[in-house]
Order: C-alpha cells, then structure tokens, then sequence
C-alpha cells in the first residue's frame, strides 16, 4: 500500500469487478492512497458508511458479490474485509442511508430488503419488481427509497411501510414511474427535503428524466443519441452530465436566460418543452466531452462542481474542468475496466498512518431472516427468506427424494425465555444454507466438468 500523504479535501474510489479491487486516490494528482481485495462487485453494489454521529465523514464501506450471496464490510485501515456476510440471495445494488442508519439492498429476484446497519437486523422484505432492481437510493431526509429495475419501472417507496411492525401488512409503493420504456440504468436523487427535491433517472432507451419526487410528477425528458449509462447533477442542479454508450459525455445546462428582460434570471429549460432532444438544443446550453476510447460507466461532480470526474470500461479516469470544458487528467486504474466510481471528502483519520491501528467501528454481519418481535422471548417467530436451489439439476420424476431441500419459503417458530436458543436456531439455519449453496456450485462446476459422468453419479446418489 502506498504511503498516506497530506490532508485532501475530496479523492475517488474506484472498484473492478475483473481485478476483484477497490481503489482510493486523489483525482488530481493519481496519488494511490488505498487498496482493498477480495471485492468483486458490479455497478451499484458499493455504498461508503457514515458516522452516525457525524454524517459528512465515512468511516469504511459496504459491498456485494457479483456472482453470490455474499457481503462484506470494509474499513480504510485494512486491506481485507472487516468481516464477510451471507445474504438472503444475491444483491445487484446496495445502498447505505445519508446517515448510516440503514441499508438498502435490491436483488436478481426483483426483491428489496433493508436493514439497520447498527444491529445487522433485516427489518423487512417486499416484492418490488419483475426484474432485476438495479439502482436503490435513500432521500436525504431517508422518508423516501427509490428504485429502479431492468424491468424500465421506478418505484418511490414510503420507508416507514419498511419498519419492522409493518411485517404483517402489505407494503407497496408509494408512487410509480413508468415513462422509461428500457432498463434503468441510474438515479440520482436532489438536495432538499423529499417534499420538495427532484430525481433524475437514466435509461437504455437514450432518455433521462427529471421528476418530482413527492408528485411523481415528471417535469421534462432529454432525448440522447446513444444509451445512457449514468448521470450526474451538480450541487446547484443546474448542470446535468450523462455518460453514454457512444463513450461521450454530454453536459446540460437546465436552466437559460430569460429572453426579453433588462434582469438578469433564469429559467427551466423545459418551460417551453418537456421533451427536448440534444441533438436540437441550442449549442451554449450543452456540450460534449470527448476522450474516453469505451463506454463510460460512472460519473460525479467534485463538492465545488468545478471537476468532472468519469470512468470508462476500459479502466480509465478522467478528470474534466467545468468551465472550459476541457480534460485536465486521465489515468489508467485498472485492467479489467471499473465498474464505479465514488467521490468523497477524505475522513480525517486517513491523513496519518499513526491513527489507524486505533480505529474501531461497530461491525456486524446483515442478517438474512427477518425476525418478527424480537423482544417477545415466549413466542419468537423466525422467517427464513428464500435461498435459490437450482432443482433443475435433478430430473423432475427424482424431485421428491429431495424435499429436505428449502423450497420458497420454510418458516421455523420456537418456544423459548431464551435469546441463546435463538441465537443458536439462527446460528444453525445460516450453516445449512450455506452448506446448501456451496452444493448447488459443486454439483455445477461436476456438471461442466464430465456431464455424462455427472448425470451417472447423480442418479445413484438421488436412488440411495
């Protein structure tokens, strides 16, 4: 690891799923800072970890696997996980609340799930949509979630609907946005209150759209010429950059001058239209950012909104000037492309080496069973989700020898005064799924290795 230099306002964190690395560095300079392993994790499956007690400084991160169930938290001090975790099923985005309290996770299965960060405690559960949900955020207040799904729907979720005594009652969502046609791909949410603050959305179907979040009122739509990957706003929200397919980068002005005032304002660019393609926008209110050589997968503004940060597959960083519109930076971080990219002011205790052998931070595991009233020890009720078994691995007329196999759901209740019974129970059921799992993985890679050979030995085994 490279040695930790002087204090810096703001640096990148960058993973690779393919090189199976996060990295954090400052953007001006290319200074590496840190490098941490064992973390292959797709776009939306990193989310950095406030301090509850002080929200502006991270204290580490939290990600998922790509290809398991499988999570793990991180500290800057350590290279390797602080701890590693199973999940109810494999998470495709992951997402920590503005302060720290609570994790939200949507899954391969359309599922979301939240926890308190605090305790590992899986609150609740909730059919969301019909697809993979690929992009989850919290609202600054953390009143709303919002999700996006390769199904092309937006949900705007009521959090409280999430807290654990809504377990017996149905959650759905507070509101629905259905204008995208094709997968969504990003959503950022806008400062301010959820009453009052935007979200901004992006899809394959070349669009981004603005809404408000409380109304699910959508205010205007831009039109691109190539699908959009991510977006990115502003600290004012008066510049909107979205990253492309093409490899281009198109930045928006959302507001322009009044015309036919001697005062100086200005006004939303969709006052006379609420759908506007780029291509036909007049050329002071956007411009291209031209460079990067492969899709461009993340992008962010510094604090000041005076750098644009971006990264592409092909494992570049570019670093762009707001005002001149010209690239001041470009960086190669990985081999086997990025996959995100995160900008974030440095926490303090990174700026000596000294200091990080002290640190230390509540770390628990995210649990994956809901546990209905925990504070009822004479009837505590414990809900195991659902783990994926592949049964089509064994022939349809053999599927009844394997019924000790969790099918969707196994509910489990026990009579006890005892928290260890429970903690026991809960300890055992973990063990057996993931037993559970590393089966399923063996019997594919057996599967691959020799079918004939593989079908033969199954049979004999389902027979005896």
């Amino acid at each position: 690891m490279d040695s930790l230099t002087a204090p810096i306002e703001q640096v990148a964190l960058v993973t690779s799923q393919k090189d199976g690395m996060i990295a954090v560095l400052d953007f001006k300079t290319n200074t590496h800072l840190l490098s941490m392993k064992q973390n292959q994790c797709n776009k939306n499956c990193v989310s950095l970890i406030p301090q509850t007690h002080l929200p502006s400084i991270n204290w580490g991160l939290m990600s998922c696997a790509f290809d398991k169930p499988l999570g793990m938290t991180y500290g800057w001090e350590k290279e390797l996980p602080l701890i590693k975790f199973t999940l109810p099923e494999k998470i495709t985005c992951l997402e920590v609340s503005p302060s720290g309290k609570y994790c939200a996770g949507g899954a391969d299965s359309g599922k979301i799930y939240i926890w308190e960060i605090i305790t590992g405690r899986l609150m609740n559960a909730v059919e969301a949509h019909y697809k993979a949900v690929h992009v989850i955020r919290f609202s600054r207040d953390e009143q709303l979630l919002v999700s996006g799904s390769l199904d092309s729907i937006i949900h705007i979720w009521n959090l409280n609907q999430f807290q654990p005594s809504s377990l017996s009652s149905e959650i759905t969502p507070k509101l629905t946005l259905s204008d995208h046609t094709l997968a969504i791909t990003d959503v950022r949410i806008g400062m301010g209150s959820s009453k009052q603050c935007y979200v901004y959305s992006s899809s394959l179907d070349h669009t981004v759209k603005i809404w408000k979040l409380n109304q699910g009122k959508l205010v205007g739509t831009l039109i691109f010429p190539s699908p959009v990957n991510c977006l990115s706003v502003d600290g004012l929200e008066r510049k909107l950059s979205v990253g492309c397919q093409n490899n281009s980068i198109y930045s928006i002005e959302l507001y322009k001058p009044c015309q036919g005032q001697s005062l100086l304002g200005f006004d939303s660019i969709f006052n006379e239209a609420d759908l506007i393609s780029v291509a036909s926008m007049d050329p002071t209110l956007f411009s291209v950012l031209l460079g990067h050589e492969s899709s461009v997968v993340d992008i962010n503004y510094n604090w000041s909104s005076s750098q644009l940060i971006s990264a592409d597959q092909s494992g570049y960083l570019m670093v762009w000037d707001v005002d001149s519109k010209q690239r001041t930076n470009s960086y190669s971080i990985f081999k086997g492309g990025i996959t995100n990219l995160k900008v974030f002011t440095l926490p303090p205790n990174l700026t000596n080496l000294n200091q990080l052998k002290s640190v230390h931070h509540p770390v628990v595991s995210l649990q994956r069973m809901i546990i209905s009233d925990p504070n009822d020890k004479a009837n505590t009720h414990l809900t195991i989700l659902p783990k994926k078994v592949n049964f089509e691995l064994f022939p349809p007329s053999k599927r009844t020898h394997i019924n000790h196999f969790p099918n969707e759901y196994d509910d489990i209740e026990i009579e006890s005064k005892d928290d260890e019974v429970v903690r026991k129970l809960n300890e055992q059921v973990a063990h057996k799924q993931d037993t559970i799992l590393k089966l399923d993985e063996l019997l594919k890679s057996l599967e691959k290795a020799n079918s004939n050979q593989y079908k033969s030995e199954l049979s004999k085994f389902i027979d005896n």
